[in-house]
């Protein structure tokens, strides 16, 4: 009976690690370390918990602030689990910032849900201006 309890200890450990790296994702929080962003390892296992989309919302962050542009975990957080499209927002946020225009947040969260792509709207705003 001795082989198959150590076989059963290795696999219970191996099981124990997938979860352990399913819920605390390193790689996530040190890319976030290493590009300048303030986020916690407890930050984000909290995220993976209510089911956030971490990854979109660290590289959000992660752009936005190499962009000057600022957001909070909290704001891109909210606006993914209600389902909008994080990308579409910073980025959009991102190129208005660089355009002169004044966008907040919830601007740009409002013209996400309304299924509007931002950047596209931001290149119209500058064609009609010129």
């Amino acid at each position: 009976m001795e082989p198959f309890s150590a076989i059963l200890t290795v696999f219970i450990t191996f099981i124990g690690i997938l979860i352990f790296f399913y819920f605390v994702p390193i790689g996530t929080w040190f890319t976030a370390k290493l590009s300048g962003v303030r986020i916690t390892l407890l930050e984000l296992i909290f995220m993976r918990l209510r089911k956030s989309p971490v990854s979109e919302i660290v590289n959000g962050l992660v752009m936005s602030a190499k962009a000057g542009v600022v957001l909070e975990r909290n704001q891109l957080e909210a606006h993914g689990l209600a389902g909008g499209d994080i990308t579409n927002v910073v980025t959009g946020m991102i190129l208005a910032k660089n355009a002169g225009l004044n966008l907040s947040f919830q601007q740009a969260a409002a013209l996400d849900f309304k299924g509007i792509k931002i950047s596209e709207l931001v290149m119209k705003e500058l064609n009609i201006k010129e």
